[in-house]
């Protein structure tokens, strides 16, 4: 969380480190001033090895929030942080982009949000 430069967000980072296993800290979205951006990848080569290197190197990268194996045209959905188009402009051109084994990516920009929930009603 050390990319998002607000000391509550440290904060409540430092608190989780020593929380329960499976704690849940939910964030005000007022605190957060940062942009979401889903990224769709497409593998190169689809081999275990590849694809495992990928997962360890993407699970890495603290701006990639959530990440999910997919079907159809991309193999991999990351959901991405970051406070503004520049600073995104540089987490693909510096780090994503580094990653061996991704064939090709496509940004989608998060222009506003129509419904988030973490409750799951039955």
């Amino acid at each position: 969380m050390e990319f998002l430069k607000t000391s509550n967000l440290k904060f409540l980072y430092s608190i989780s480190e020593s929380a329960p296993f499976g704690a849940l800290f939910l964030l005000d979205k007022g605190l957060m001033k940062t942009k979401a951006v889903f990224c769709n990848v497409r593998l190169k080569e689809h081999a275990k090895n590849g694809g495992s290197n990928f997962v360890k190197d993407i699970v890495a990268l603290p701006e990639i929030i959530e990440c999910y194996n997919i079907a159809g045209d991309y193999d991999f959905m990351l959901k991405i942080l970051v406070q503004d188009m520049a600073i995104y402009q540089d987490f693909v051109m510096n780090k994503l982009s580094t990653i061996e084994n991704i064939g090709n990516t496509n940004s989608i920009f998060v222009m506003g949000e129509i419904k988030h929930s973490t409750v799951l009603e039955f």
